[in-house]
């Protein structure tokens, strides 16, 4: 071990404190998470390709399966349907995934959820959330598990919320959570490992800022600084390394902590505005003193006084902290978002009893009987006999030496010149069955039992009907086998929602001045979002059906058609409204006539 003064780190009286419980509390939580990675990272190689990395042993060795194999002179081929049916449950949700949308609770706020909609989904976009949000469904149905992460900043040359797929490898939480809407979550956190760079211009406010946090990490890139520290510190030794350790040599570790935290405060009332408050207790003697001035108000007044009613409670909050390898605590606070939580929206399936077990998990047997059936296949046919030539010895002759025959043996139209004798048994040929018996039935009993389980067959899976099957049929097959994943996806549709409502949050709390929004693709015009307006307001979120559906397009035309030649609705409405393939230019061409319209009227008006 290195010698190393860690004495002045533990009583450095700096611009950093140091808190080493909130650091042990966290690194309990990430400990009680390696089950969960585990079984993570097994589901993803059987997943993408890796599908013989379990451990077996033999003679007393523990080997990979794939090298076990080698060792008894196989191949380890492999079939991979588990990805086949990954895709099958992708294509699934995002064919019947649906557009959000926001709706405020007051009916005379109805524009102002459609502003909101409109300004969400122009957000939506920036993020390219159809693209995260497949990755995201993926990720569940690989490891049951989804982090998103909600954060206002600045992210590709602009400020605003921005949302981010967290690798579950750097996430830690409760892990005596049992709420499967994990209502119940103390502690929530994720690693970091940055340039030194990107991290002093996060953290760093002064000049001595900076030479304090040069100096702690120049210590925290040695695994021995940290393992002595801690070893001095607290009971933890060689498990806290890996938890403070950045993956790659010449990064930064940063643990980023919320903790549920708990305060006494007031509870207020303010009659006068009608307004409900939460405030310190330190600001008692100020809530008195203003009581006071309404009363000698009313006083001269003669009407009743509207006091500010308080009383005390304990309330439950939102913590957080930026911490080094050695407890220093770079950045800390309350929760700076206006819904007043914590930045992440997660999903663990199906969490009961606090346990997760993906769709993968659930198939991972069937696939191992089908490659290890592919695998005795392939040695049962280079074992076997294969057109062996039995020929006597004694029909061999100096004109047809053993050459020749083997030459002639396995040449088109060969031919075997040789003295028949009738003692002596003829050539011949032998050949055996390559196949073990009942080898392709276990197989394909393997593959059904695949499909039983995921719930995913055919018919999902985009597979020519059999000969005889009407279309109807077909389409209450795909419809039956889409009814075993609406857990699935209504698992993560909570999640998304989830996700939505601290975007719309954000928004509310950090979109402050007005500003266009326009979507690429719509027809709804130039919008603009009025902060003054939205700010207060109270939305609750819908999924509807999504407008870039086939089906869904295919429908609103037709209707808009009819309302068209029944003279309901003009050919701009027309063409504003639906979704045509020529309707944009279209659209252009008109507005510019009309433009050109009023401008020659306006020239007539003024001649005149």
């Amino acid at each position: 071990m290195s010698e190393l003064k860690i004495d002045s780190i533990t009583e450095q009286k700096g611009t950093f404190p140091v808190n080493l419980k909130a650091l042990y509390k966290a690194q309990a939580s990430w400990e009680s998470g390696r089950k969960l990675r585990e079984q993570r990272l097994r589901c993803l190689r059987y997943t993408y390709g890796d599908q013989y990395s379990d451990l077996v042993t033999y003679d007393g060795k523990t080997t990979r399966e794939d090298e076990y194999i080698y060792d008894q002179g196989g191949v380890p081929l492999q079939t991979n349907l588990i990805r086949r049916l990954v895709r099958s449950v992708l294509g699934e949700y995002k064919k019947n995934a649906g557009d959000m949308i926001c709706i405020a609770r007051d009916r005379d706020e109805q524009s102002l959820g459609e502003m909101m909609t409109i300004t969400m989904q122009a957000n939506r976009k920036i993020n390219k959330m159809n693209l995260l949000e497949l990755r995201a469904m993926e990720e569940l149905t690989v490891s049951g598990t989804v982090f998103l992460k909600e954060e206002w900043g600045w992210q590709n040359n602009q400020m605003d919320t921005w949302t981010s797929i967290i690798n579950p490898n750097n996430i830690f939480f409760d892990g005596v959570m049992q709420d499967p809407r994990h209502w119940d979550l103390s502690i929530i956190g994720q690693i970091h490992d940055m340039e030194f760079g990107v991290l002093a211009s996060t953290f760093c406010k002064t000049k001595k800022d900076y030479d304090e946090i040069a100096q702690i990490y120049r210590l925290a890139r040695d695994k021995e600084n940290i393992f002595d520290f801690h070893e001095k510190n607290s009971k933890y030794t060689q498990e806290i390394i890996d938890f403070l350790t950045p993956s790659t040599t010449g990064l930064c570790r940063v643990v980023e902590i919320w903790t549920m935290e708990q305060k006494q405060r007031f509870r207020c009332h303010d009659r006068a505005i009608g307004e409900y408050y939460i405030d310190e207790i330190s600001n008692e003697g100020e809530i008195i003193k203003e009581n006071n001035r309404r009363k000698r108000q009313a006083k001269i007044t003669g009407v009743e006084p509207k006091l500010i009613e308080y009383e005390w409670y304990i309330d439950n909050y939102w913590y957080y902290r930026f911490m080094t390898p050695f407890g220093h605590i770079l950045m800390e606070g309350e929760s700076p978002y206006g819904h007043k939580s914590h930045p992440f929206s997660l999903i663990l399936h199906p969490f009961i009893d606090g346990k997760v077990q993906s769709f993968v998990a659930d198939i991972i047997d069937q696939q191992k009987y089908i490659n290890r059936g592919i695998v005795l296949n392939d040695m049962a046919i280079r074992a076997s006999i294969k057109g062996l030539m039995m020929f006597p010895e004694q029909l061999l002759s100096d004109d047809m030496p053993i050459e020749t025959l083997t030459k002639n043996f396995a040449r088109m139209n060969g031919m075997i010149i040789y003295k028949h004798n009738p003692n002596i048994p003829m050539p011949q040929q032998i050949k055996a069955n390559s196949v073990p018996a009942g080898m392709n039935e276990l197989v394909m009993m393997q593959m059904q039992a695949m499909e039983n389980i995921s719930g995913v067959h055919g018919a999902m899976q985009g597979r020519q009907a059999n000969a005889g099957v009407s279309g109807v049929l077909y389409a209450q097959q795909q419809q039956n086998a889409a009814t075993t994943l609406i857990d699935l996806t209504e698992s993560f549709q909570s999640l998304i929602e989830d996700n939505t409502i601290k975007k719309v949050k954000n928004i509310q709390q950090f979109y402050t001045e007005e500003r266009n929004i326009v979507i690429a693709g719509k027809k709804s015009g130039l919008r603009k979002y009025m902060p003054n307006q939205a700010k207060e307001v109270q939305y609750d979120l819908s999924i509807t059906e999504s407008t870039t559906n086939p089906s869904y397009r295919l429908v609103a035309n037709e209707y808009l058609l009819k309302f068209w030649e029944a003279g309901q609705i003009t050919l701009q409405q027309l063409l504003e409204t639906g979704q045509f393939p020529f309707g944009e230019e279209l659209l252009q061409v008109l507005t510019a006539d009309d433009e050109q319209n009023q401008d020659a009227q306006q020239a007539q008006m003024q001649q005149g």
